[in-house]
């Protein structure tokens, strides 16, 4: 079974049968699956440690008792997000970043502009597209752990 990405591209070509088998053995060989398209994949107690699941779609998938790094997990791709969900990921965007406040406020009233953090060296916290149109300054009202869980639960993530 091969590993698709996202769109649509061959990402690495396996005789498994299983997808769960050849993303295993993808891992295990330290194979890219930045971007992968693992939507509703069966990775229930799969040896994930050291995935590179950047971009990665895992939307609906079963990853309960999965082996694997919360750095590994929140840079997936998080598609189709809920507004609040959104303007939560930007609230904590804007607080990691030095200056964040007067950042967004610049970005929001130049709408054309890029997202602020498209000129730093900073990581986000999590892989999202973020929209222009909800932001609102305020401190995230989640902790950490909520927002992580609330995020999963969006994406029907089984963790």
């Amino acid at each position: 079974m091969n590993i698709m990405s996202i769109t649509g591209k061959i990402l690495r070509e396996s005789t498994k049968t299983v997808l769960k088998e050849a993303v295993i053995e993808a891992v295990t060989k330290k194979a890219d699956l930045r971007e992968a398209d693992l939507r509703g994949a069966n990775l229930r107690r799969a040896d994930l440690r050291g995935a590179d699941l950047w971009g990665a779609d895992l939307r609906e998938a079963d990853l309960w008792e999965a082996d694997l790094n919360i750095e590994d997990i929140v840079q997936i791709h998080l598609f189709d997000l809920p507004d609040n969900l959104t303007l939560e990921l930007m609230r904590w965007d804007c607080a990691l970043l030095p200056d964040g406040k007067n950042r967004f406020s610049a970005w929001k009233k130049g709408k054309g502009l890029p997202c602020p953090f498209n000129d730093t060296t900073i990581n986000r916290m999590f892989n999202f597209s973020e929209k222009h149109n909800l932001w609102l300054y305020g401190k995230p009202k989640m902790n950490i752990g909520e927002l992580f869980r609330a995020l999963m639960k969006s994406q029907k993530i089984k963790i």
